[in-house]
């Protein structure tokens, strides 16, 4: 499972922009090519300090008469540096975007956290949030994700139809209310009463 964490703007006039997922951890395809990879996520400044450092490194392997290999060994460096902080990035550029971060969702892939997100989000997406939401809340619905027991995985299953935005509470069906169950407090059901 992969964590991702959810930006939103709705201020913004299309649709499809309203919501961002940015993976945890590094950027594969930074490794190949910091720079494009920072221009084709719309990441000028970033792009652009990337690419002074580039040409900074190689001038400065140059006039200090570093071997070609040092030079090469620094550039690759740098690469790594860039592929490991390239999603952190990307969070503070969407900041600066207006982009609020509004939770925290798991998934295999990108398709499968936001299926997970939009099927457990039921409310307008908000202006602005300050606390995030994790993924154990949101899984926590009663939606139709798949039940964890000991030794089971999760099973998910595609949505057969959009899950975004959710129809209003008239033309969904009710839900039949659940048979009640004993309370479970964490991992532990809850103690029975001394009275």
């Amino acid at each position: 499972m992969r964590t991702f964490t959810v930006h939103a703007n709705a201020s913004l006039p299309r649709a499809e922009d309203h919501v961002r997922l940015v993976k945890e951890g590094m950027a594969r395809w930074a490794i190949v090519s910091p720079l494009i990879w920072f221009l084709y996520h719309r990441m000028w400044w970033e792009g652009a300090a990337y690419f002074g450092l580039s040409i900074l490194i190689a001038l400065a392997g140059a006039a200090v008469g570093f071997q070609e290999n040092v030079t090469v060994l620094l550039g690759f460096g740098l690469q790594l540096i860039a592929a490991l902080e390239a999603n952190d990035l990307r969070r503070l550029a969407l900041a600066r975007k207006g982009y609020q971060t509004i939770a925290i969702t798991h998934g295999s892939d990108e398709e499968e956290a936001e299926a997970r997100f939009f099927a457990n989000w039921s409310h307008a997406l908000p202006q602005g949030s300050d606390h995030p939401v994790t993924s154990a809340v949101l899984d926590r619905s009663g939606s139709d994700l798949g039940t964890v027991g000991a030794g089971q995985a999760t099973a998910y299953t595609k949505p057969k139809a959009p899950v975004w935005p959710k129809q209003s509470a008239q033309t969904e069906e009710q839900p039949q209310p659940a048979a009640p169950a004993e309370e479970v407090l964490g991992l532990f059901p809850k103690p029975p009463s001394l009275n």
